[in-house]
């Protein structure tokens, strides 16, 4: 075995291309396919690391079918009744505070969150709310990147939104809190939210929204726990009916799920987007095999005089295809070493990639999924050492028929390559005209910046002073929220069809700032103008149709005049259909969250508080096509993959096709052959195999075109120009690795090339 593997290693030195082809190929395919399946592993199957995890499930609110948080009322209301669990607990959604200069994410729970977990703390102890004053636990990333994993750091002081916490306890190592993908910093208890976040969360922890998750009683199956929720959510539905406000948007249901999975309003969207990635990891996956597969068949091909003279010698057809076996092993191990080096390379890059900000901290820090790493390498060796022996097989047999497989292995790499920069160039066309799309504004030469002045320590009074004090500046307006920005706030009156409409708090100025036309009526006065609104063109046909809205007054709770109708603009994405929209004055009634000023044709002001997520117009045109932009960046560069190991792989086996036609080559330049005759006697069948593989390729993408569909903006998913274009790109790329060596040959003189065989 030994001498087998140093006689392995002795051939792939004698062929360093053919080698470095292999291993190359391998480690690419295996590289992508490991960071892609952790990825989907870490986001859809993350399973939270405490005991019994499959007891663990979380309340879904649903009303009208749309995923939503709870009323923390509601939630005392299910702990006293809740017979199916026998424990329960709740937790907010993450909110960002401060803590010195950094922005970090907290998250305010129940005192029971870590012992319906069944966790014990990596340090230190966890929260009970009957005799803690302002506590944190930590998370135990944020523990090493902060602190660096320094043992000492329980009880130690912190000053987070300029109040003074002690930290308490550590979280369990590799714990990332109870939803895939969402990583808090830091754990807090409900008393401290109203210390914390006082103008955020209102004073009655009525109305606190929380999501609620809890572990079933030890026998009960998800579907009798179901079948218990419904009955108890009946019967409180009879005792409390929902508000009023909630009326008419369908009915409520609390849907049991498997804890741990991806925020319900997003997952769709990451399952699609992660199995489009998963078809294409797995694409390059198949080009690689079918590469190496291809590579060992050529030399095993080329081999074959040699091989022969070994078995004249006496060397038996079994020991001839051991050793070769052996040679394939070696290469395949190298390969998957390289592959797992890579994986940990690109998901090192995707940890430390920034989304722009959003009003939930979504963690890409994803570990190598060494499950999913054995797998692939495992499924990947297998195939490398199939290929192999059956390269043994055939080159130990008589020559018959030997071309068919390597041929059908060329036809099927050129197709899955062929896929790839079909759905890039799809991908790449919608990204252009996305950035093309009106958004009903224009924020080019505005700088926008936020500024968290109540979580920073300042008095109610003192804001409208600082506010007033910032629209000094020129061209400079104040709002609680800039357009394609996820998040935002709402308001109910009692549109038809819709519980909320948007609504955007804003001073004067901020529609000159940001160019959205007023169309009819006026801005705010300096003053305020409290109790009076301008709407959005939307929301005034929906509401007055052809009759003039202003001085109109609308609203449920209450109500406000018209005094202005705005153009319509985005409100999350470009492209998106109208929104009805209301915008009301910032100083209508206090911030509760972080506000955002936006200066057109000037630099930021000086100021007394701490700016930060500053970004310019164009900047935040970019993030609102953020989907559609890293959609487009990861198939783009699953293509270049594609493309890369097709190119090495047609590339190695002309250049065995040379070699092993040399002699023929240089008898046919010998009597009189040009160089051009000769490259097209090696590349003819080449060119037959590339036409096939591109015309099978073109019908398998507009099968799978659905796929990339949804992030098309106004180009069809079978548009003939791309399909077009993509086929006669990759077919350029492709004849010239394959034209390079046979030309080189072809250029040769004739005596060199006989001298040569």
């Amino acid at each position: 075995m030994i001498g087998d593997l140093r006689f392995g290693l002795r051939m792939a030195l004698r062929s360093p291309l053919w080698a470095a082809a292999i291993i190359v190929s391998l480690a690419i395919g295996i590289g992508a396919t490991v960071a892609v399946a952790s990825a989907v592993q870490a986001l859809m199957l993350y399973q939270i690391p405490a005991p019994d995890r499959h007891q663990l499930v979380e309340l879904e609110n649903t009303l009208g079918g749309r995923g939503m948080e709870q009323n923390f009322t509601d939630y005392r209301r299910l702990r006293e009744g809740a017979a199916p669990f026998a424990h329960m607990a709740a937790f907010t959604s993450p909110y960002a505070l401060n803590l010195g200069d950094e922005r970090v994410w907290g998250q305010f729970v129940t005192e029971n969150y870590f012992p319906v977990l069944n966790m014990r703390a990596l340090a230190g102890r966890f929260i009970n709310n009957t005799i803690d004053g302002p506590v944190a636990v930590i998370g135990e990333v944020f523990w090493r990147r902060r602190f660096h994993a320094d043992p000492q750091v329980i009880g130690r002081p912190i000053l987070l939104n300029g109040r003074p916490l002690t930290i308490i306890g550590i979280a369990p190592e590799a714990f990332r809190g109870v939803r895939a993908g969402f990583a808090p910093a830091l754990w807090l208890p409900f008393n401290a939210a109203h210390l914390l976040l006082p103008y955020a969360i209102p004073k009655e922890e009525t109305g606190v929204g929380v999501r609620v998750f809890a572990r079933l009683r030890q026998g009960l199956s998800l579907p009798e726990a179901q079948a218990a929720i419904d009955a108890l959510t009946a019967r409180i539905d009879r005792q409390y009916p929902i508000p009023e406000f909630w009326q008419g948007q369908g009915t409520r249901h609390l849907r049991l799920e498997t804890a741990g999975q991806f925020l319900s309003n997003f997952r769709d969207l990451a399952r699609i987007l992660l199995q489009l990635l998963g078809m294409m990891a797995a694409f390059v996956l198949l080009i690689a095999c079918a590469n190496a597969a291809n590579l060992q068949l050529a030399r095993a091909t080329a081999h074959e005089r040699e091989l022969a003279t070994r078995r004249a010698l006496g060397a038996t057809r079994g020991r001839l295809i051991a050793q070769l076996t052996v040679e394939s092993l070696t290469l395949g191990l190298a390969g998957g070493a390289g592959g797992l080096a890579l994986a940990c390379v690109l998901l090192r890059i995707l940890g430390s990639f920034r989304l722009p900000e959003l009003p939930v901290v979504l963690d890409l820090t994803i570990p190598i999924d060494w499950r999913v790493a054995l797998f692939t390498a495992v499924l990947t060796l297998a195939a490398t050492l199939g290929a192999g022996v059956v390269a043994a097989w055939r080159g130990t047999a008589p020559s018959h028929g030997k071309n068919r497989l390597r041929d059908g292995l060329v036809v099927a790499q050129v197709a899955l390559t062929v896929i790839l920069v079909v759905a890039t160039g799809l991908l790449l066309r919608g990204l252009h005209n996305a950035r093309q799309l009106d958004v009903g504004f224009h924020p080019e030469h505005t700088v926008f910046a936020q500024f968290d002045p109540l979580n920073a320590g300042l008095q109610p009074k003192q804001l409208e002073p600082l506010i007033r004090e910032l629209l000094q500046t020129p061209g400079a307006a104040v709002t609680d929220s800039v357009p394609l920005t996820i998040g935002g706030w709402g308001v109910d009156i009692g549109l038809e069809k819709e519980a909320f409409i948007s609504l955007y708090s804003v001073t004067r100025g901020f529609f000159d700032t940001l160019r959205i036309p007023i169309t009819a009526g006026r801005d705010f006065a300096a003053t305020g103008d409290k109790g009076r609104v301008l709407i959005n063109q939307e929301l005034a046909r929906r509401l007055f149709r052809d009759r003039s809205p202003l001085g109109q007054r609308i609203g449920k709770k209450h109500e406000y005049e018209v005094i202005g109708v705005v153009r319509n603009h985005a409100r999350f994405f470009a492209g998106e259909d109208p929104e009805p929209m209301m915008y009301q004055s910032l100083f209508q009634e206090e911030p509760r969250a972080a506000l955002t000023l936006a200066v057109r044709g000037g630099p930021l002001p000086r100021s007394r508080v701490r700016f930060f997520n500053v970004r310019t117009g164009i900047q935040q045109l970019e993030s609102a096509l953020f989907v559609p932009r890293a959609t487009t960046a990861l198939v783009t560069a699953f293509g270049a993959m594609g493309l890369l190991l097709t190119a090495i792989g047609l590339y190695a086996l002309m250049a065995f096709t040379v070699s092993r036609r040399l002699r023929e080559l240089g008898i046919r330049m010998a009597v009189g052959a040009g160089p051009w005759q000769v490259t097209w006697t090696v590349f003819r069948r080449t060119a037959t195999l590339l036409a096939l593989g591109i015309t099978l390729g073109l019908l398998c993408a507009y099968w799978t075109s659905a796929l990339v569909a949804m992030d098309l903006y106004g180009v069809s998913a079978t548009d003939p120009a791309t399909y077009t274009a993509a086929a006669a790109g990759f077919l350029s790329l492709a004849i010239f690795a394959a034209w390079l060596p046979a030309r080189r040959a072809a250029t040769g003189a004739p005596i060199e090339a006989l001298r040569q065989e």
